[in-house]
């Protein structure tokens, strides 16, 4: 499956800085049903952030007010529609290329993964079988200081250093949440279904782990007030009605948005997922997939979240491409910084 997504000509929705006569993502679409048509999709047009058009005008005025000289910005004029497989994701994007006065840009994205090296992991050596009495300390050498590590143990000695204060949110698809080392998790995600996986489980606890101190140590540490909070990308299994498939629909760039609705400035959103770009696979599985910010709807709203004052951190590295590359049109340019 593959989702579409495009924004419309923000005046479409209606004038920025009025709150009255606004037309919806799904109002919009509803003029051209033959743009939708014949075409094997899971549902109809939906927008892509959540609340209605008026809410999302007034966060987007109150939070980014040059949204109305960035057109990219207007969360409220985005729509996404998930279609069957790459064939009719272009098709469908080639059919929005032919509404060019309705649609301002659309893009196609590809399933999102974990970000990690799947691949060559896989053809690495088991890993190691462990008790959950072993003392693992000795294994967090990211703990430590530069070359090695982030130097977490020296920040833990610096007055608010083991993040008292501070909510750190996981993005990403599912989380073991009764495992041993999460014991002081705070509940379900507060966005999206759990979908239960080993990536996001050991970033919540390289992150907070505390189940069984001393023998693993999360970077939050003890603090009694430090908090991490999940935030799942994928939605509840839904029934294909053509293929009769059980799958899921995503969508990254709304859990980033309501992640920083729901926290306040200072929090951390960290971003653990990726996705297949442009290039074509060379070697591994996960060769020339990109970071999030490559895909317009989730560039926005990480650009939401850091002018709400957060802090976005976003896996970029593990497609192991040059995002210098001008196949990218300098998306990922320093001076188009997105912030995270």
């Amino acid at each position: 499956m593959h989702r579409v997504v495009w924004q419309y000509h923000p005046e479409l929705v209606g004038k920025f800085h009025q709150p009255a006569g606004l037309r919806s993502p799904v109002e919009l679409a509803a003029l051209t049903p033959a743009v939708f048509a014949d075409l094997p999709r899971l549902g109809e047009p939906e927008p892509v952030f959540s609340g209605d058009v008026a809410e999302l005008r007034a966060a987007t005025r109150t939070v980014t007010p040059w949204a109305a000289e960035r057109p990219s910005l207007d969360l409220a004029s985005y729509a996404h529609l998930f279609v069957a497989d790459h064939a009719s994701a272009a098709v469908l994007l080639d059919r929005l290329a032919g509404i060019p006065e309705l649609v301002h840009v659309a893009q196609i994205q590809p399933p999102l993964t974990a970000a990690f090296r799947a691949s060559r992991r896989a053809s690495a050596s088991p890993a190691p079988s462990y008790k959950a009495s072993d003392d693992l300390t000795v294994a967090q050498g990211y703990l430590d200081d530069a070359p090695g590590g982030i130097g977490a143990r020296h920040a833990w000695a610096v007055a608010g250093g083991r993040g008292a204060g501070v909510t750190v949110i996981d993005v990403e698809a599912g989380w073991n949440l009764g495992h041993e080392d999460l014991n002081a998790y705070p509940g379900d995600p507060f966005y999206g279904t759990n979908y239960p996986n080993e990536h996001g489980t050991g970033v919540l606890g390289i992150i907070s782990g505390v189940g069984n101190l001393p023998s693993h140590t999360g970077i939050q540490r003890v603090a009694s007030d430090a908090v991490a909070r999940v935030a799942a990308v994928e939605m509840d299994s839904e029934q294909d009605p053509i293929t009769l498939q059980w799958v899921r629909k995503w969508n990254a760039a709304d859990a980033i948005y309501v992640s920083a609705r729901t926290f306040s400035a200072g929090d951390v959103i960290l971003l653990e997922m990726h996705g297949p770009g442009p290039k074509p696979v060379v070697k591994f599985a996960e060769d020339a997939y990109v970071p999030v910010e490559y895909w317009i709807a989730e560039r926005a709203a990480i650009e939401f979240a850091v002018a709400a004052e957060l802090y976005v951190v976003e896996a970029g590295g593990n497609g192991h491409e040059n995002l210098d590359d001008p196949l990218y049109g300098g998306i990922f340019d320093p001076a188009n910084d997105s912030g995270a």
